[in-house]
């Protein structure tokens, strides 16, 4: 009966359709210097409800009406010019017509056959808005139910597959002039980052925030933000809302980069034992610098530091608490000073110290930026039963002097607290298992229908080997293992005899895809879902860790690497029997 309906109304609204797109939706796919939209610097209850049915609606057409998702049209440009519009929109009657002719300007939609049951489905898209009475109602909701069943498929304009399945955002106008002081693009940036989470974030229901609710709570943000360094904070804090460590680099452009500062603490900060500390200085850098391995940061340029990383936490995508401190420290460490004043412990003494930041283009020069590991080796025998590979500098061609190397060893570490150099879940797995076995499944979007996401094959590493590897396996992981390194440790823990040792990950799994928001701003979205073979997720969470170890202030202070060493205790406490 619903189908008799919809066709039905079908027939009654495209025979007075317009062929031809009107002025409300330009052809020209050209960017824009400015949007010419003023927006009132408070909103009514009534328009922001208005915007954010526009936003809702603008973005599935954007994906889902074949004239716009194909590019036919501007939607950039179609935004701006309805928006005052939609502001002005008295009541909710009115605003439903407003827009039913908006969408009716772009013509009629031909019939396209796109309602095939789909195999293997994950997640089906949440349309719930299109039937709820206080949103979309009457002529309005059919119509867009029209475009559902007869939508675009497929790749589009604004967004296309890559080869491994994430998706390509690069068709996006990318408004690098512009300030936020553009009521218009601050809007486009709010319509543009919400409708692509809301169709192509396949963690949106496992991280982000309540993402209805999420676009009610920004839309007089946006409104409101009519300074630019507002403006980019509000889009840090939008972005931190879906809780995703891939996305922790926003901000990172040029502009971005002048607010927060040129100058940078060369030193790695980490929370221990509920407390801030310096767990390494960058090469020979201590005495000219000032700080020393093991001093707490109590307070920089007098406010305490706790109090300083709350302050910044709901501006960083984090996809964990872990990731959230870390994320924050490495912010809070720039500087537009050269210098700052630090409040440390050292001992048993608090002192006051001036210390000299180093310019963040230098630190980068070095190539050894952010990692405590730089001077770890490659691979080596710590004794005569255990052998040691750091993942963060092994090549391939390495591998098999390496493991003929470790022939006669009881056991293996796997050092995976670093990025790897390069990708090799499927190489070690060649010397670690005795045969093939799954470690991961993977979710990926359906271009077919915005919203859903498809079970593909499961991922397998290992071969036929009966020469594999048989004594331990040990892999370390902490706060620096992100994204391919969470995906290795995935894989190497499906190997026989393995297990995990460390602490929590950042919990960021899966190819990313670039999102461009005006001003210059680009973030990321995790695109792909990397699962366990239960389908268990490592999003937010991370990897599951076997036995949790974490650094104390006195190892640091010593020079231990307390989790190593528990890796060798593991490794001789624990041999494998019969071999």
């Amino acid at each position: 009966m619903k189908i008799i309906v919809v066709i039905f109304f079908i027939a009654s609204f495209t025979a007075c359709a317009q062929e031809n797109t009107s002025s409300y939706w330009p052809t020209n796919q050209k960017e824009i210097k400015f949007s010419g939209i003023v927006i009132p610097a408070s909103l009514t209850s009534l328009q922001e409800e208005n915007l954010n049915i526009l936003c809702r609606v603008w973005g599935f057409l954007k994906y889902f009406h074949p004239k716009v998702a194909g590019g036919k049209v501007n939607a950039d440009k179609a935004l701006f010019i309805i928006i005052l519009d939609v502001l002005n929109a008295p009541n909710k009657d009115s605003l439903q017509h407003l827009l039913f002719n908006w969408v009716n300007q772009l013509g009629a939609v031909s019939s396209s056959g796109t309602n095939e049951t789909a195999k293997n489905v994950f997640i089906e898209p949440t349309m719930h808005w299109l039937g709820k009475d206080y949103l979309i109602t009457g002529k309005l909701r059919m119509q867009l139910l029209n475009i559902f069943q007869n939508r675009h498929v497929g790749n589009g304009y604004y967004v296309k597959k890559k080869p491994v399945g994430n998706l390509d955002f690069s068709k996006e106008f990318r408004y690098r002039k512009i300030k936020g002081e553009d009521a218009g693009m601050r809007l486009l940036a709010l319509f543009r980052y919400w409708n692509i989470v809301e169709y192509y974030f396949p963690s949106k229901y496992l991280t982000a925030d309540n993402w209805d609710a999420t676009l009610k709570k920004f839309i007089p943000k946006f409104a409101v933000s009519q300074t630019d360094s507002v403006y980019r904070m509000t889009c840090y804090e939008l972005v931190a809302s879906i809780h995703d460590s891939h996305a922790a680099g926003t901000g990172n452009d040029e502009v971005s980069q002048k607010y927060r500062g040129e100058y940078i603490l060369p030193a790695v900060l980490k929370e221990v034992e509920d407390k801030i500390i310096v767990v390494c200085i960058h090469d020979t850098l201590q005495n000219e610098y000032g700080l020393k391995i093991s001093d707490e940061i109590i307070a920089i340029n007098g406010q305490p530091i706790q109090n300083l990383i709350e302050s910044i936490k709901p501006y960083i995508s984090g996809s964990n608490n872990t990731a959230l401190i870390k994320f924050a420290l490495y912010k809070l460490g720039m500087s537009q000073m050269s210098q700052n004043k630090l409040t440390i412990g050292r001992g048993n003494e608090v002192k006051e110290i001036q210390v000299q930041y180093m310019p963040i283009s230098k630190l980068y020069a070095t190539k050894r930026w952010f990692s405590c590991m730089y001077n770890y080796p490659m691979y080596k025998k710590l004794d005569a039963d255990i052998g040691y590979i750091n993942l963060g500098k092994i090549k391939k061609d390495s591998l098999s002097v390496i493991f003929n190397d470790f022939l006669s060893t009881k056991g293996i570490i796997i050092d995976i607290r670093n990025y790897p150099s390069e990708f090799m879940p499927f190489e070690l797995g060649k010397y670690l298992k005795p045969n093939p076995s799954i470690f991961a499944n993977i979710a990926k979007p359906d271009l077919s229908l915005p919203g859903r996401f498809i079970k593909f094959d499961p991922i397998v590493n290992g071969e036929s080997n009966p020469n594999y590897y048989k004594g331990r396996i040990v892999i370390l992981v902490d706060d620096e293992s992100m994204s391919q390194s969470e995906y290795t440790a995935m894989a190497l823990r499906s190997a026989p005899n393995a297990i995990v040792i460390g602490s929590q990950t950042m919990g960021a799994d899966g190819d990313i895809s670039l999102v461009f928001m005006p001003g210059g701003i680009v973030t990321v979205i995790s695109g792909l879902g990397i699962y366990y073979p239960d389908w268990k997720p490592t999003q937010g969470k991370g990897i599951d860790v076997d036995i949790e170890i974490k650094p104390t202030i006195k190892g640091i202070g010593i020079g231990k690497d307390e989790i190593l060493e528990a890796a060798t205790k593991y490794i001789k406490e624990n041999p494998v029997k019969n071999y």
